[in-house]
Formats: structure tokens, C-alpha cells, sequence
């Protein structure tokens, strides 16, 4: 069962009734179940060669090879050399239980569409900095930072190779969460499908992973293109989760310490500020990330002392 479940207990537990958890799917019951007892160890925002920065930097494994990596397996690491073998090879010590591949959504066609010499945008410049030694990560981010983002021109009709290539990378994604996913008994791993929302309006960060709870998701995934602002990602994944079958999505706000304080500041304002804005925002985003294995979300205020100043 793809869900991720974060409990803490008070001294009333002893009056705590089990949260009972409605399976999707049909399947084996898992060998072991520990609703309330067991710490589960995953990661909920991994990057692949599908994100724009991470194969700036030269990663080439897909979603495939990291959850390979996840349950235990070699991953290769760049630099390459000139036959394109790897010159890294890395295995965690402990598998993890979970995982969920969150690329970057915003150029998942545009990305692919570097790579195919048959696409309309192969022999632009920016294609041409992705594909070179010195990367494209200023010329794809810096699209990003605009409050009203523009793809590049070549990757603007939605019947075009690119918005295909966007599709094949999405469906990449789930392809790769369903066959890393334990489906026995032994319940060894869970895969979640998930990508990453990476508004940087204003030059702040406001990137969320959304993760969904099982392989019902949405056609597209909704990125900082088509919702600009949050609630309009809010609004637009609910409403493209609802019309499908047990669709339920959760988004994680991360590295707010990177957002100038915009990750706090409210979403809504005059008439918008209502009970039924407030609500969704609070079912899309009922918690935030603290820390990852970049390092953790909080700031310092400023540097008086090796402990910062008065907060």
C-alpha cells in the first residue's frame, strides 16, 4: 500500500483507537504490520537524469536505478569518462522501506526534447548548454523565477513533440514506481509516485514534492507552468485527483529557510481568505518538510555569534 503514515503518540495512547487504513488495491496481506510501533526509513525527494539540474550535473540514472539504489543496489555515478563508464559506485548500507522519485515537472518535455534530434528544440542554444560539459542549470532556473513563467518557444503547443516527451517522462515515472514496488507478503519496499513542484517566483523558493498514495494520479503533472502560485496547484491537482478513483495527493513544502519567508506568508487574501480555501490548503499541506539530506530547512539569524543572533 503506497502511504506514508507519521504518528505521534501523547500520554492519552491508551485511549487511541487505531487509525483504520482503507487499502486500494487488492493484494497479500503483509507479513508484518505494525501500525503504531514501527519506524519506516525512507526518502521523499529524490532527483534523477529527468530534472534539469541534476543531469546538468551529470547524472544519467533514471527512476529505474534509483529505486534499484533504494532497495540496495549499485547506483553509477558520474564523471563518465570518454567510453561512458561511470567512475563511481555507491550502495547503501541499509536499504530504505520507502521511496518516492520527485523530478522536477517543470521541464520533463523540454528535457527530452534536448535529446531527440528529431524535436523542434534540439538545435536551440539552450539545448545545446544542456548537452555541453557546462550544463543549463542558470538558463532552465532562471525561467523559474518569474512570477508569470514562460516555457521556451519551441515547447509551447500542447500537440507538439514536447508536450509528448513531457508525457513519456511522467509515465516514466509511475512505470518505474509500479515495478520497484514490493507487491508480496514481505512488504520490503513501497514506491510512491510523486514529482516536484518548483515555483522560485520572486527568486524564493516555494517547491513542493507532491506525492500521491497509490498509482491513481493525474494525466500531467501540474507544474509551476500551468499553476503559478500555489493555491492554483492546490486547486488544479484536487480537482484533476477527484475526477479520477481513489486519487489522494499530499504536497510537502521544502527548504523554506530559501523562501524569504514566502512559504508562510498566506495564500489567500480578501474574499479568497475563506473557510473553503482554507481548508483545501490545510488537506494539501498538512505538513512541511524540517530536514533532508541536503541539510534542514531552518535560518539562522545572523551571525553575531557561531550560534547566530537573538531570535
Amino acid at each position: 500500500m503506497r502511504l506514508l503514515l507519521i504518528f505521534f503518540c501523547a500520554a492519552a495512547c491508551s485511549d487511541y483507537e487505531p487509525y483504520v487504513i482503507e487499502r486500494h488495491e487488492s493484494r497479500p496481506a503483509c507479513s508484518e504490520n505494525h501500525p503504531l510501533r514501527q519506524v519506516y526509513w525512507g526518502d521523499l525527494h529524490v532527483h534523477t537524469s529527468l530534472s534539469f539540474d541534476a543531469y546538468s550535473s551529470q547524472l544519467r540514472a533514471g527512476p529505474a536505478e534509483a529505486y534499484a539504489f533504494a532497495r540496495g543496489e549499485p547506483v553509477h555515478l558520474p564523471p563518465y569518462d570518454s567510453a561512458g563508464n561511470a567512475s563511481r559506485e555507491l550502495r547503501l548500507e541499509r536499504p530504505l522501506d520507502f521511496v518516492a522519485v520527485t523530478d522536477h515537472a517543470e521541464y520533463f518535455g523540454e528535457l527530452r526534447s534536448c535529446l531527440d534530434e528529431s524535436s523542434s528544440g534540439y538545435a536551440s542554444a539552450t539545448c545545446a548548454a544542456l548537452r555541453s560539459t557546462n550544463g543549463a542549470t542558470f538558463n532552465f532556473g532562471i525561467q523559474l523565477s518569474n512570477p508569470n513563467p514562460q516555457r521556451f518557444a519551441w515547447c509551447r503547443d500542447p500537440d507538439g513533440d514536447c508536450a509528448a516527451h513531457a508525457q513519456s517522462a511522467w509515465k516514466e515515472v509511475q512505470d518505474a514506481a509500479e515495478e520497484a514496488y514490493d507487491r508480496s507478503s514481505a512488504c520490503r519496499f513501497t514506491s510512491l509516485i510523486g514529482y516536484e513542484y518548483t515555483s522560485a517566483a520572486g527568486v524564493s523558493n516555494l517547491h513542493r514534492n507532491v506525492i500521491f498514495r497509490s498509482a491513481s494520479v493525474p494525466q500531467k503533472a501540474i507544474s509551476f507552468f500551468e499553476a503559478p502560485r500555489p493555491d492554483q496547484l492546490w486547486s488544479q491537482v484536487d480537482k484533476a485527483c477527484s475526477a479520477l478513483e481513489n486519487c489522494e495527493v499530499l504536497m510537502i513544502p521544502h527548504n523554506s529557510n530559501l523562501s524569504n519567508g514566502r512559504m508562510f506568508a498566506p495564500a489567500f487574501e480578501g474574499s479568497e481568505m475563506n473557510a473553503q480555501n482554507l481548508a483545501l490548503q490545510q488537506r494539501m499541506e498538512p505538513l512541511i518538510e524540517i530536514y533532508q539530506h541536503k541539510g534542514d530547512s531552518e535560518c539562522m539569524n545572523g551571525f553575531e555569534t557561531p550560534l547566530g543572533g537573538a531570535d
